[in-house]
């Protein structure tokens, strides 16, 4: 995951951050799943830790 997909809106005092995804995002039980759109193919992400 690269810092180029994310993107912060700040205020005083709250900070929102959008990460930008080109597929499906998905949670199964307790893992996070993205899905390629053009393949279908699954991996296991965390989106709460970059890389």
């Amino acid at each position: 995951m690269a810092a180029k997909d994310m993107r912060n809106i700040e205020n005083k005092r709250d900070i929102l951050s959008i990460e930008l995804k080109a597929g499906n995002i998905s949670c199964r039980d307790i893992s996070w799943i993205q899905t390629n759109r053009r393949t279908s193919e699954e991996k296991i992400i965390d989106p709460f830790r970059g890389g």
